[in-house]
């Protein structure tokens, strides 16, 4: 029944996307974008609240844009959206200005030196290190490392 009543208000849905995309509202709409290459043109919104299914409906073009726009795997969307989640929990996150030179910056001067640290450590400290390859049953290849400091 759930999932009926779900395909039923898409279908409903896209037929409601169908009779805009003919309106003459719609036709001017993209007539004012059509020479714009920012997305942010495309997504910015007016004064009116914009009801639960528009604003996921561009959260997900802007998740889907990022990441083409960057190269990035399709397989990446998962984690970025459980970020992005997380990041908007923080009230600090409009404080973050994070560009690329601070990101190389705090990656070169605070991770490296973090890294270089456990490194260090590992070098004066006996471990066993336990390796094993697998495949899945959907023949993806599976690599177990297990690391035990004695």
């Amino acid at each position: 029944m759930v999932g009926k009543d779900s395909r039923l208000s898409q279908i409903i849905l896209n037929c409601e996307h169908i009779k805009y995309s003919k309106c003459i509202r719609h036709s001017m709409t993209l007539s004012n974008y059509a020479n714009s290459k920012n997305i942010d043109d495309f997504l910015e919104t007016d004064a009116r609240a914009l009801d639960i299914v528009t604003r996921k409906a561009r959260q997900e073009v802007l998740i889907t844009s990022f990441i083409a726009e960057n190269s990035l795997s399709f397989n990446a969307a998962p984690n970025l959206i459980e970020l992005c989640k997380q990041l908007s929990r923080s009230d600090g996150t409009k404080l973050v200005g994070n560009v690329r030179t601070t990101a190389c910056y705090k990656m070169k001067y605070g991770l490296a030196k973090t890294i270089k640290e456990n490194i260090k450590t590992l070098k004066e400290t006996p471990f066993s290190l336990n390796m094993d390859e697998s495949t899945s049953n959907a023949q993806e290849s599976i690599l177990a490392i297990l690391m035990q400091f004695l």
